[in-house]
């Protein structure tokens, strides 16, 4: 196995939207985009709307729909919970934009869908989601799709659990909360024994 090339991310997608993704252009498709995403040294293009490459994650949308999500992060922010990221760049396109995000607390680390993997979380791990749900809650946030495993990743060499489509979550009422804690502990349980 050859080593990974190293690329400065941020600044090859910002090329690749200038190039292809001009709001004032004339092509709105987005399959040139992704096909030149998905060509970068060293990513993880499962579909070429949701490209990873070490601790960012690169998605693409054909509305402003990560205008949202980015405004979630930035508010939360100062928590310091690791398994959200933080917004680094919001690109507009022909008929939509591009969102990137790093997963801060896993700098350099790969990442697998913690749903497509038998792994036994760590107990390091699930102390710290414990303590970001805490942090989180504490907030008066909640987020429906940190229920079950499908959303949740895990980092290769820390094993740091992080949370995606930030987006989706929302302020929460006392029962919100409560049920939350619940399901995220469900899960803890379930895939790490603690």
């Amino acid at each position: 196995m050859s080593p990974e090339l190293e690329i400065d991310l941020v600044r090859e997608v910002t090329r690749i939207v200038e190039r292809l993704g001009d709001p004032q252009g004339a092509d709105p498709d987005l399959t040139p985009m992704e096909l030149a995403l998905a060509a970068l040294p060293g990513v993880d293009a499962r579909n070429g709307l949701d490209i990873r490459y070490r601790e960012y994650a690169v998605r693409l949308t054909m509305s402003d729909y990560y205008s949202d999500e980015h405004a979630i992060l930035a508010s939360i922010r100062h928590l310091g919970i690791a398994i959200a990221p933080e917004p680094v760049a919001l690109l507009p396109t022909a008929r939509g934009q591009v969102s990137i995000v790093r997963y801060w607390a896993c700098p350099g680390e790969h990442f697998c869908r913690l749903d497509e993997t038998e792994v036994v979380l760590r107990a390091e791990a699930i102390d710290r989601v414990r303590a970001d749900i805490r942090a989180l809650t504490g907030a008066g946030y909640v987020h429906p799709y940190a229920r079950g495993t499908h959303h949740w990743w895990v980092a290769d060499r820390s094993g740091t659990l992080v949370l995606e489509r930030w987006r989706m979550a929302r302020h929460g009422d006392e029962e919100d909360i409560a049920d939350f804690i619940v399901s995220v502990e469900t899960m803890l349980q379930e895939r790490g024994g603690a």
